[in-house]
């Protein structure tokens, strides 16, 4: 009798693991959070040190398999701020000029948007275990960018980091005429932790 129970128990155990596995298989659609999601940046030049974030507005990441097919993500600029920037006058001096038509312009243009265009799965690597390469563009501007992301599937969520390294100016969002800030690098690095659910 005991035995009896021992196989069935562990039939059920093997049906519940097949099953488990196949949920993996197949085409996937996951839909980020913007709730739960967020884009951090960081500038700096010398002992100069700017941070800050910034929400998402939209985006979604979809497999089929192992493979990584399709990802878009939108990121809402209106929403930029800034953490790290020195006193409140110089936070609002800096937040007045990336706001303005100078540079992000977020009057007229609500979001930047990263759309995937090639994928590779990375074996033993440190830095993540994809490597992507999308086309970025703000207010206009579009450049290629690459990044290895770190990417983990839990139950019907997904989990996204990565790390951009941009040249602002190629984006051209270049300093103010008047100088005031333009001791901020042309380096601005961008961390991503998105979160999504199964669509």
């Amino acid at each position: 009798m005991k035995s009896k129970f021992l196989y069935m128990t562990i039939f059920i155990l093997i049906l519940i693991g097949s099953n488990l596995t196949y949920a993996q298989k197949g085409e996937r659609n996951y839909k980020f959070s913007v709730e739960k999601s967020l884009i951090t940046w960081i500038a700096k030049k010398g002992e100069v040190k700017y941070s800050g974030s910034m929400k998402i507005k939209d985006g979604y990441i979809i497999f089929n398999n192992d493979d990584l097919q399709q990802a878009v993500l939108f990121a809402n600029v209106q929403s930029i701020d800034c953490k790290e920037c020195g006193s409140q006058e110089d936070a609002a001096k800096i937040m007045e000029f990336v706001r303005s038509s100078n540079f992000l312009n977020t009057k007229n243009m609500d979001y930047a948007s990263f759309k995937l265009f090639k994928a590779s799965k990375l074996e033993n690597s440190k830095d993540g275990n994809y490597r992507i390469e999308g086309n970025l563009t703000i207010i206009g501007y579009s450049n290629t960018v690459g990044m290895a992301v770190m990417i983990s599937e839990k139950k019907d969520k997904i989990y996204l980091e990565g790390k951009i390294s941009l040249n602002r100016t190629l984006w051209k969002l270049n300093d103010p005429e008047n100088s005031e800030i333009e001791h901020i690098g042309h380096t601005v690095e961008l961390f991503l932790n998105l979160e999504g659910e199964l669509n």
